[in-house]
């Protein structure tokens, strides 16, 4: 069984693209709580709990919801999986967290700590779309094809949520979201390759 590519969402510096094309050239200072509010918000959509998100959540719910918003995709309760990777797991949250935890005041921020754990991100994007297949973060030394393809192929799904969603800081931020299923014919280029060129195109 191959894998085929239905569609994919780039957030990068002051730019949203779909499909390669781009839908959106933000004005607020990229990688800002106010940046990714500007996005939120031109999607039009009501979902209270994205502002309680941290940064990183925020990041991979917008590439997701650019994916599935108004697009006639497809998501099953039980057979769409989630499959998420970056290099920097949660430092923006560890950093944060770490400074709540002093000799003069030992009192770690319990609200923090929930964002420390990398999967947290898998689960936004499942309580929103109502997911409960099989769900897996992967941390790597930055985008591989070739990690996905392999993680995919031990996966069951008949479709998925998968993609590369890094924020370290501000100054270093990244989202490349993918919807794709699984098909008896994906085309002439293995899935790795139509990855890293999808990736490295945006």
């Amino acid at each position: 069984m191959q894998h085929k590519i239905i569609k994919y969402c780039s957030i990068r510096n002051d730019t949203v693209t779909v499909d390669g094309k781009v839908v959106l050239k933000t004005v607020e200072q990229p990688g800002t709580s106010k940046q990714f509010k500007e996005i939120f918000q031109s999607l039009g959509i009501d979902y209270p709990k994205f502002y309680k998100m941290d940064m990183l959540s925020k990041l991979a719910f917008l590439a997701f919801e650019f994916l599935t918003h108004d697009s006639g995709i497809a998501i099953s309760e039980t057979k769409t999986a989630i499959l998420l990777s970056n290099r920097h797991s949660t430092i923006d949250d560890d950093i944060k967290y770490s400074a709540t935890i002093t000799d003069q005041n030992y009192f770690p921020n319990p609200a923090l700590f929930i964002y420390t754990l990398p999967n947290v991100m898998i689960g936004e994007i499942s309580i929103r779309k109502n997911i409960k297949g099989e769900t897996l973060f992967i941390s790597s030394n930055g985008f591989s094809g070739t990690a996905f393809e392999n993680c995919l192929d031990s996966m069951i799904f008949e479709n998925c949520l998968t993609g590369f969603v890094e924020y370290e800081n501000g100054d270093n931020f990244e989202a490349f979201a993918v919807f794709l299923e699984k098909s008896e014919y994906s085309g002439n280029n293995s899935l790795n390759f139509e990855l890293e060129r999808l990736y490295n195109n945006r």
